[in-house]
């Protein structure tokens, strides 16, 4: 959380920021006036890229599968409702955790070192 006049202090909504800004130079016009138009897709490839802290997309860690894309619109998917079904969907939900878990301990163990190696250690004063 940051205060209203220093929004660089949440480095997290400011790196996703630069990110989508990125995603949206692509694709807008020259004037830049149309950059509303293209924030669904932005959005949908960030959600579905791969993030590295994480080690899959946010989706797949959210929902436990792959988003489907807006152009495979017409495909029909076969779904049956059984419980085995939702014994598999809890078992991967499982896994995904499990592997989430993992990435974000190693994820928070390199960020540590990195911020730790520019720290000194306590001095003592007499």
């Amino acid at each position: 959380m940051s205060t209203a006049y220093h929004p660089e202090t949440d480095g997290q909504t400011e790196r996703t920021n630069q990110t989508l800004e990125t995603y949206l130079r692509c694709f807008t016009s020259f004037d830049q006036d149309d950059w509303f138009k293209w924030l669904p897709q932005a959005e949908f490839a960030y959600n579905n890229s791969c993030h590295e802290s994480i080690g899959m997309s946010p989706f797949m860690a959210n929902t436990g599968q792959d988003a489907r894309s807006f152009m495979l619109e017409g495909e029909q998917i076969a779904v049956k409702y059984d419980v085995p079904v939702a014994d598999k969907i809890k078992d991967r939900m499982k896994v995904i955790a499990n592997h989430l878990q993992h990435h974000l301990t190693q994820a928070q163990e390199w960020y540590k070192k990195n911020a730790d190696r520019h720290r000194t250690t306590e001095v003592e004063f007499k």
